[in-house]
């Protein structure tokens, strides 16, 4: 059962090293996508999210030490487990107040363009529940969800509408030419 157990945490763990390194084209492809329409707010939040991933990954492995140990050296003492937890939540916490205002500042940049009211909308109600979920131990695990699923939602929506995006310009679509030929503020 303990070798079970460490294979799923051993895969989930590199699962989010992928997304990280997922999200680094992505990033670049919904700056690209906004800076036609509000090109200081897209390279605000695409900054922000590009600050935080390197962050992620330093959390992934700080994270890594509990479970796997580095040339034998296990974290054996209570003490130090304690310290790995602390900083792991702390950079979370961080991780989660700036992803929130990310989540924020492009959804405002979203409201005029080829993303639309609902994505904007949804974007907005996200990072609010983004800097909300910056605080489970106060808010409680079903809340927590809550907000979890909100920004799941969120980069699922945009994915979408960047992939439809692509088909759009695949075509020739009039509309995403014009929405990339507007002159940037």
């Amino acid at each position: 059962m303990g070798r079970l157990r460490k294979t799923r945490a051993f895969s989930r763990h590199e699962v989010l090293f992928f997304a990280v390194v997922a999200l680094v084209p992505a990033v670049i492809a919904l700056s690209r996508s906004l800076a036609s329409t509000e090109r200081a707010m897209a390279t605000t939040g695409c900054g922000i999210i590009a600050a935080v991933l390197p962050v992620i990954v330093m959390l992934l492995i700080v994270h890594g030490r509990l479970v796997y140990p580095v040339y034998g050296i296990r974290v054996s003492s209570p003490d130090v487990a304690a310290n790995i937890v602390a900083v792991f939540y702390g950079g979370m916490h961080a991780v989660d107040e700036m992803m929130g205002i990310a989540t924020f500042v492009l959804s405002l940049a979203m409201m005029r363009g080829v993303y639309g009211k609902r994505i904007a909308f949804l974007g907005i109600a996200t990072g609010v529940l983004d800097f909300i979920g910056a605080f489970p131990y106060l808010i409680g695990s079903t809340l927590t969800l809550v907000c979890q699923v909100f920004f799941a939602a969120w980069f699922v929506a945009v994915g979408l509408k960047l992939y439809g995006m692509r088909e759009l310009a695949d075509t020739g679509h009039s509309d995403l030419r014009a929405s990339r030929e507007r002159p940037a503020r």
